[in-house]
């Protein structure tokens, strides 16, 4: 069971800077926001000099004025504390509270994101700031969420001064009590680094040459908690003074800065912002990624998109703007897997400052554009859904319904499964007794230590926000992707193989592989419960601990399929090589020793072949690039070989059937499309709910179900063509009835309510 968020409407609308406009141009804001259905503003983000222009004096003339008016136009407040913006004043007053940088520079005022996050004088301030406005605004009932902060982690996601390098001591004297275990953690008796005084450590600065990535793995970890106080310290204060909501914006999988699983536990509601990679030509596979992982960090329950782009940012190389069609195509993706808000950076464009060509829901040609007419129909489409917000994404795989007692598509499922199996051109593979997967539900694994999502927290009302441990939704999808920040952290430490081995790309390519066969995927913690899921994948796995691979083992033990790629488990939690070596801890489940890592210069050519192909049959073969490894096979059994390379004619790909299970290991680098080829076998027995992905021209079909039955489809067209719908029911946006048969146009999306 689920609960809308903040009512039962979809939230449209975004960040709203008045401030930055005269008084004469925020009624006409207001007539605009109505006509383009805008029903929650984001206010004072970066408000802090307008509400407190001295230290410890408030004026509150600015937020009283802008909150009445939007509340006298019914539209609601999302009231931000504005820590990321702290004033000159503040600056000026306590220069100690500058970050400084590994290299030794001290950044100064003149930008926007947090001071020092271990200075006392910028805590003080920062809960000065939110007691103010907490003290002021807490029972407004205009106010119906609170945004802390903005996007913690950028720019500034640690500090190196003497402040933090003393809180760091401590917290490394708090995780390992005396310095024998912290020297043994560290690997300092490598080039004599050992310590005899907790005194003698500093932070990770600039030094000759590499610093130690333990220590430098550590230091993550400590700023990720410490900023993470900052939040908690203001959430806190919030709390005293109002029963709603209160959250931060995340940016999912745009930041490595911060362990996004421990986050969401601190919030009532996760929230995230998500810009398109303008140069991906199929980044709307980048926004089907970035949900799918908001919603499995928030425990599979509805999430905000707090903001994202009517078109073009400023801020990356080449800024391509939106084509027609586009921004209610991304829109739709978020709301499909899983948002209940289609929020905006920003309300109206700037004319002035580092994001002048930021476009904006209202942008500078103004309400004659094509970009206001868009955002004008999506928020007007919108206002007419109902019972959407709260709803969960729910797709089934097509045998699931069709093995019903009756040996039809169970009522419960809607209409939406009967059009999809009569309609697709994707056959739908029965799982035999032999392909299908026996005992997930007795899985024998030790219980999950984690549980994502947010929790319940002293004065949430518990009919908006639900407590994990009361109602966990199931899986969206049959597969799951091993997601760990701190193996990102730890891979990004340099003095490694290659640094062309991206662990962020590698784990969109493998998700686009997913994507183009069931839709997309969720994510999982390393600690986080498996048997749910039919198929595991870990594709950026650098780090694993000796749990995390027993975890992996007991699942393709009970009959799940594990997909593990190269350069996995290398290290352990300290950045160690495993005792055994590479790979050591998942070596029963893929039934092979990974004796070298042998990477191939980017100019080589480097194919791979199936085993019972041979290598000069090129019709056989898949591209691969720049890694190798030199595998020494147990009783693991070769699926691909290599055909060109230092490993030419070795091992590739393996397969191992493990218990009720089987485990699969890829020693190189693959698109999408050669892991769809290569790993055919490995989905064979699951069939996809709809025709997704590239089986159906990138035209993606998500569902939703509200607690009182009713059902969403969104069907999305990133084609050139017309797409038939599949489904019958009503359109969301228009109310007239639709047929399976019928069409989303080219470049179009559609809502359809099925139930």
């Amino acid at each position: 069971m689920a609960h809308p968020i903040l009512g039962p409407a979809i939230r449209f609308g975004g960040d709203y800077n008045p401030d930055q406009w005269p008084r004469h141009v925020w009624a006409e804001d207001v007539k605009f926001m109505r006509d383009a259905g805008v029903n929650l503003a984001t206010i004072g983000v970066f408000a802090w000099v307008t509400t407190e222009p001295k230290p410890g004096q408030y004026d509150f003339t600015f937020l009283d004025e802008v909150i009445g008016m939007l509340a006298e136009a019914g539209i609601d407040v999302d009231l931000a504390t504005p820590t990321a913006a702290p004033p000159a004043w503040l600056n000026r007053a306590h220069p100690e509270a500058r970050v400084v940088t590994a290299e030794g520079h001290v950044l100064d005022h003149g930008s926007r994101g947090m001071m020092c996050p271990h200075s006392p004088a910028y805590r003080e301030a920062c809960a000065g700031i939110a007691t103010a406005l907490a003290e002021r605004y807490g029972t407004n009932p205009a106010v119906v969420l609170w945004h802390v902060h903005n996007e913690y982690g950028v720019p500034i996601s640690q500090c190196h001064c003497e402040v933090s390098a003393a809180a760091f001591r401590t917290w490394l004297e708090n995780r390992y009590v005396t310095l024998d275990a912290l020297n043994e953690a560290w690997g300092t008796a490598f080039w004599g680094q050992r310590y005899g005084e907790w005194e003698e450590i500093s932070t990770p600065r600039l030094s000759g040459t590499s610093v130690n990535p333990s220590q430098r793995l550590d230091f993550a970890r400590f700023n990720d908690e410490t900023i993470r106080e900052c939040y908690i310290l203001e959430r806190d204060i919030i709390k005293r003074h109002s029963d709603k909501p209160v959250t931060t914006n995340f940016m999912v999988s745009n930041l490595d800065a911060l362990d996004y699983w421990k986050w969401a536990r601190e919030v009532d509601v996760v929230a995230t912002d998500y810009y398109l990679a303008a140069a991906d030509p199929r980044n709307y596979v980048g926004a089907a990624f970035e949900s799918d992982l908001t919603r499995s960090i928030a425990g599979g329950r509805p999430w905000l998109l707090m903001e994202h782009s009517s078109s073009a940012v400023n801020w990356q190389p080449h800024n391509v703007a939106k084509t027609p069609g586009e921004e209610a195509r991304t829109a739709l993706t978020h709301l499909g897997r899983g948002s209940d808000s289609v929020l905006f950076f920003q309300w109206r464009a700037s004319r002035r400052g580092s994001e002048k060509f930021h476009s904006a829901m209202l942008p500078h040609a103004g309400t004659e554009s094509r970009v206001w007419r868009e955002i004008c129909d999506l928020g007007q489409g919108l206002s007419r859904v109902e019972n959407l917000a709260g709803s969960l994404v729910s797709l089934p795989l097509a045998d699931d319904i069709a093995e019903t007692p009756s040996g039809t598509a169970d009522e419960a499922t809607g209409p939406m499964m009967d059009a999809a199996l009569e309609s697709s051109d994707q056959p739908v593979i029965e799982r035999s007794e032999e392909t299908a997967i026996p005992g997930l539900s007795e899985l024998t694994v030790a219980p999950a230590t984690f549980r994502p999502g947010p929790s319940l927290t002293a004065g949430t009302d518990p009919d908006v926000i639900v407590d994990p441990a009361i109602a966990a939704p199931g899986p969206a999808f049959p597969a799951a992707i091993l997601v760990d920040w701190e193996s990102l952290w730890a891979q990004s430490l340099g003095s490694q193989p290659s640094t062309l081995l991206d662990p962020r790309q590698r784990a969109h390519v493998y998700y686009d592989w997913l994507y183009r066969h069931f839709g997309g995927a969720d994510f999982v913690h390393p600690e986080g419960d498996l048997s749910p899921y039919r198929l595991v994948v870990v594709p950026s796995s650098y780090l694993m601990s000796e749990a995390t691979a027993e975890r992996l083992t007991a699942f393709a033990r009970s009959g799940g399929i594990v997909v593990v790629a190269g350069y996995t488990a290398a290290v352990d939690e300290h950045d160690a090589v495993h005792a055994g070596g590479f790979a050591a801890p998942l070596r029963s489940l893929l039934g092979l020793v990974v004796e070298e890592y042998t990477p191939v210069r980017v100019e080589t050519a480097l194919d791979i072949v199936p085993e019972s192909g041979a290598a000069s049959v090129s019709d056989f073969a898949l591209p691969a690039r720049i890694w190798a490894e030199d595998l020494r096979l147990e009783t693991a059994e070769t699926a691909w070989r290599f055909s060109g390379g230092p490993q030419h004619g070795r091992a590739a790909i393996t397969r191992h059937p493990f218990g009720d299970g089987e485990a699969w290991y890829v020693a190189t680098e693959l698109t999408a499309d050669g892991l769809a080829t290569a790993l055919r076998p490995a989905t064979d027995g699951l069939t996809p709910a709809l025709a997704q992905g590239s089986a159906a021209g990138d035209v993606e079909r998500l569902r939703r179900v509200a607690d009182d039955g009713a059902e969403f489809v969104f069907v999305i067209n990133h084609t050139g063509e017309a797409a038939p719908l599949l489904v019958s029911g009503t359109d969301a946006f228009s109310g007239e009835t639709v047929d399976a048969d019928d069409e989303v146009a080219a470049g179009g999306s559609r809502i359809i309510r099925t139930a």
